[in-house]
């Protein structure tokens, strides 16, 4: 298997029609789990989840798209999200609903992914293995600060005009990469 994509908050790799995918906000997987493939694909906090099993496990290359990384606290995302949630296209659509199914997953997997040094573990990736694709109009989520973080790490840092945090803004140009 060449990739293997791990959607963002609430959302699922079937809704997205990216398989082989990895449903961590329907299914209780262990981020320290080894991910055999070349590619991870991340999206959201999905690309966090990809960073957190790469220090683990240090086996594959990251495509990230709009990760989150920054830490702030439980009611700043929830505000950030709920900001981006308000301002998005696509609301909440029927396809990502199961998600809601699994609350008490998700809020253990939230808490999981914010209280991560993503710090110290961009510092370590190679830089040949790993991309970091934004939508520049990502005002929440992988906003600004976000960005010059990643800058900083001296991560190659792909911005696409016109895109917002959504996964099918910054689709294509992940696609392109693999």
């Amino acid at each position: 298997m060449k990739h293997i994509y791990i959607p963002g908050f609430l959302d699922t790799a079937k809704y997205r029609k990216m398989i082989p995918g990895l449903e961590i906000w329907l299914e209780d997987i262990d981020p320290k789990e080894k991910i055999e493939t070349e590619y991870v694909v991340g999206h959201s906090m999905g690309a966090d989840f990809a960073l957190i099993n790469w220090d683990k496990n240090r086996n594959t290359k990251l495509i990230l798209s709009n990760p989150i990384l920054l830490k702030r606290n439980f009611f700043a995302w929830v505000a950030r999200w709920a900001k981006y949630l308000f301002t998005a296209e696509e609301k909440f659509p029927i396809g990502r609903w199961p998600t809601l199914l699994h609350p008490v997953l998700a809020i253990k997997r939230l808490f999981q992914l914010m209280n991560q040094d993503f710090d110290k573990i961009l510092s370590e990736v190679p830089r040949g293995h790993i991309i970091i694709v934004r939508g520049k109009e990502d005002k929440y989520l992988c906003c600004e600060e976000t960005a010059e973080f990643i800058k900083n790490k001296g991560v190659n840092l792909i911005e696409v005009d016109g895109a917002s945090h959504d996964w099918e803004d910054v689709k294509n140009e992940v696609l392109k990469i693999l």
